[in-house]
Order: C-alpha cells, then structure tokens, then sequence
C-alpha cells in the first residue's frame, strides 16, 4: 500500500480508508495537521518545502484516499463515460441557451429597428409640416399687405 510523509516530522500517514487530514498551502505543498497547526502558530511562518511566506489564514484541509487502479479501471472508464455524457449533455444544453437568447435579442432589435424608421418617419412630417406652415405663413402676410394697401386705397 503505498504511503506519503509529512514533510516535516516525517511520519508517514497511510492512504487508505481513514482517510488521514493533510494540510495544502497555497503553494502547492502540504504538510500533517498536527505540524501544520505548530508551523502557522510561529512568528512567520514559511512552507517547509519552498520557504514561500505563508500567514495563519493559509492552508486548506484536505482528505486522501486511495484508489486501486487495476480493481477501478472499470470503474474509471463508467466515470469517463459519464463524464462525457454531461459534458455532452451541458453542451447541448448551452447551445438551446444561446440560440434562446439569440432568438430573444432578435425580436427587441427588430423592434427597436421599426421604432428608428417610424421615429425618422415622424421627424420627415414633422419637418414637411413646418414647411408647409411658414408657407402658409408667407401667404397670410402677402394676403395682409394686400389687404392694408386695399383698405388704404379704398379709405383715400
């Protein structure tokens, strides 16, 4: 049964199914719980592999447990397969997402288009209305002066 060490009091922990507590520092490298607590208890603590600085808050509990490759080959292979068939499964899914959402996006814009073409519509009549206006405009005045200089001409 193959076994790993700690790095610092070199016992050795047995993977098997107590499944023994080592603690991962952020770097990568690990060591026993009981080191552990001791190394993150001194002044500056550093990683007893690397020397990187580590704080109190550092290190991640984690579990290991070992696995019989030859008796978990069939086993690997079912968690393969399965594996594949989420992963199949989630890109089939992604893919009726996105072409929701395109489908989404698509209406909203279209509207959006036939509001600019109206909103242009109504700015050209707008436009062709005020033209229409101060000609209308230009014509009372003309009909006004001539109005005046009849009543002018009619009073002399």
């Amino acid at each position: 049964m193959p076994s790993a060490c700690c790095p610092i009091c070199f016992d050795s922990f047995s993977l098997s199914t107590d499944k023994p507590e080592i603690v991962i520092y952020p770097c990568s490298h690990g060591c026993c719980t009981q080191c552990s607590d001791a190394l993150l208890s001194e002044e500056s603590p550093k990683c007893p592999s690397c020397r990187a600085t580590l704080s109190s808050k550092d290190g991640h509990s984690v579990y290991l447990e070992f696995v019989d490759s030859e008796s978990s080959d069939t086993s690997d292979q079912q968690r393969d397969s399965d594996e594949i068939e989420v992963l199949r499964t989630e890109f089939d899914r992604s893919n009726r997402d996105r072409d929701r959402w395109e489908n989404w996006a698509i209406f909203p814009q279209t509207k959006v288009d036939r509001l600019a073409l109206s909103l242009e519509e109504a700015e050209s009549n707008t436009n062709e209305l005020i033209c229409v206006a101060e000609a209308r405009e230009i014509e009372l005045e003309e009909l006004r002066e001539i109005s005046l200089y009849l009543a002018s001409v009619g009073q002399c």
